[in-house]
């Protein structure tokens, strides 16, 4: 989408002169992020020019080589790609991630992606990632966006709430992964009834399944133009009788669906074990064999789910999506958890959630966003009684709270000071307050305590270089920001602070 004149000319006014630069980019607020890197919007000083700017790991510039063959007036255009970013078109919209839409609505928006993806396929690119969070709005117009995944190979990747059970084996990409996504993503927006039929199709088995993307928007057409009648009976009855032959000739009884679905939950649960577990682990690196372990952790959960809907499966791919640091997807599945049960360490996760994307708030800068999620966190504390007395770990994850909280508000310091042996996060907050008042010596003091804690706190040698860089040491705080990188390649902060 093309920004007015007028449009450039108000947003410039904000981007002062002390935002933190990318090269030629000046940057002026994040977008996103997901497991492949985070977006910010960007002011390109040389042409004068909005971008979305993608900073990624060098290993993830096949995004741009992908997205470059793909001119449609839908797909953001690629302008540049270099070491570690990839500039691209900014689409001044916003996502579909969490919003409902009426029946026609939601069908004439998926119909729209489908077009999209149907061009995409026919230049042999699937996307592989198909979500109401990747689909854009912008006045009428609907946009695809972030086709990261499309790049890799040899990999299980997409959202496993989106993704078909073939994709979630790890069989090759294949268009029909897409119009499972599509199917999913239409379940998910549509407020209201009267598409479940189109739903069904999208989302059934590959032999029954839309052939193409194309086929979908087809039927999703005919439904925004109110010609039910013509198509209705040629769609369901198929389904239908096919719905009947599995529930009563093909589909195990409902014990075996749920003790096979519990079965699969063991070993997704035990590979997301392990990966927390590397928290701790000292001289612990997150490389691409970490990402993958939770990748099988979240298709293990995806087709326990698919048997028997539990709590525990939602929890449990809330954990996967929490440790990659997609804090909106994790903090979603945890409230389907929850829907069906209030749990202890679900509650716990959530609040965890909240701190996580609070954290991240302040170090852009923005306090406004993370009290507002502090306090979110905060309400889980005091809207279930005894939450702190019945789990240790919740007791120390309030105070946690309580420290980013002073944070925000700017009185961190001493209230930190005298919890820095209890937990290493209190000496991380504690060096971010120091940092904040101008004294980069103390601020070091309690990076390093923190590492010295928990050696791997890529966090803590990422801001321990910015302390260095604070007192001219810049070549120390390289070292720190390679360290960083060392332990987790996708960590995007640590790739802006390197460049």
């Amino acid at each position: 989408m093309r920004i007015d004149d007028r449009a450039l000319e108000a947003l410039t006014e904000v981007v002062r002169e002390d935002l933190p630069r990318f090269g030629r980019y000046r940057l002026v607020r994040e977008l996103g992020r997901g497991g492949l890197g985070v977006v910010w919007l960007a002011r390109d000083d040389s042409l004068q020019r909005l971008v979305a700017l993608k900073i990624v790991s060098p290993e993830h510039r096949g995004e741009a080589q992908v997205t470059a063959r793909l001119q449609h007036p839908r797909i953001a255009a690629v302008y540049e790609a270099g070491e570690g970013y990839i500039a691209m078109q900014y689409v001044d919209g916003r996502s579909l991630e969490g919003l409902t839409l009426p029946p026609k609505e939601a069908a004439r928006v998926v119909r729209d992606a489908a077009r999209v993806i149907q061009f995409a396929h026919e230049k042999g690119v699937v996307h592989r990632d198909v979500k109401p969070g990747n689909l854009m709005l912008s006045g009428d117009d609907v946009w695809v966006v972030d086709f990261g995944l499309s790049a890799l190979r040899g990999a299980i990747a997409g959202t496993a709430a989106y993704m078909g059970p073939e994709q979630a084996a790890g069989a090759p990409p294949a268009p029909g992964d897409d119009v499972y996504a599509l199917g999913a993503t239409l379940r998910r927006l549509a407020n209201g009834r009267g598409l479940e039929v189109i739903v069904a199709k999208a989302t059934a088995e590959p032999a029954r399944r839309y052939r193409t993307a194309g086929e979908l928007a087809d039927d999703l057409d005919r439904f925004v133009q109110g010609r039910l009648a013509r198509w209705a009976r040629r769609l369901w009855l198929p389904l239908a009788a096919a719905a009947v032959v599995a529930a009563f000739v093909l589909r195990p009884s409902d014990a075996s669906r749920v003790e096979k679905a519990h079965q699969q939950l063991g070993p997704a649960r035990q590979l997301v074990d392990e990966a927390r577990l590397m928290l701790y682990k000292k001289g612990a690196a997150f490389s691409e064999s970490f990402f993958k372990s939770l990748d099988k952790a979240a298709a293990g959960a995806q087709e326990s789910l698919a048997l028997h809907e539990t709590s525990e499966g939602r929890y449990l791919l809330g954990r996967v999506h929490h440790l990659r640091g997609s804090y909106d997807e994790a903090l979603a599945e945890y409230e389907r958890a929850l829907a069906r049960g209030r749990s202890g360490p679900v509650l716990l996760a959530k609040a965890r959630a909240y701190v996580d994307q609070a954290a991240d708030a302040i170090a852009a800068g923005d306090e406004a966003q993370a009290t507002w999620l502090l306090a979110s966190a905060r309400r889980i504390f005091d809207d279930v009684p005894g939450l702190s007395r019945r789990m240790k770990e919740a007791a120390i994850e309030s105070e946690l709270t309580e420290a980013w909280r002073r944070l925000a508000e700017g009185g961190a310091a001493d209230w930190c000071a005298a919890r820095v042996d209890r937990h290493e996060e209190f000496a991380l907050v504690l060096g971010l307050a120091h940092l904040r008042a101008g004294d980069p010596e103390a601020a070091i003091g309690a990076f390093t305590k923190a590492i010295d804690a928990r050696p791997n706190y890529w966090q803590a040698h990422l801001y321990r270089g910015a302390a260095l860089e604070a007192l001219g040491r810049r070549d120390f705080a390289q070292m720190e920001y390679d360290r960083a990188l060392a332990i987790h390649p996708r960590y995007a902060k640590a790739w802006l602070a390197r460049r």
